[in-house]
């Protein structure tokens, strides 16, 4: 979950100089991660690109198997 920051603090990004606008909790030492607004877009532009979408053959897929079910069934 992203929460906004309350307090003037830094980010942590690689060579970036500018207040932090948002942060998220991580596991470690660290405990939070910060991003200034920038960087957050950034983060959040290059996730969406690698996500997958989900092959539509596993709907058509999914669609025989209930049809099966239901034949086996009669």
């Amino acid at each position: 979950m992203i929460i906004n920051v309350t307090t003037q603090i830094k980010c942590d990004a690689r060579d970036c100089k500018n207040d932090a606008a948002a942060y998220f909790e991580v596991k470690g030492r660290a405990g939070k991660c910060f991003l200034c607004q920038s960087c957050l877009e950034k983060l959040t532009a290059e996730t969406r690109m690698r996500t997958v979408p989900k092959s539509p053959q596993n709907v058509f897929k999914r669609k025989a198997d209930r049809a099966e079910v239901k034949d086996e069934q009669k």
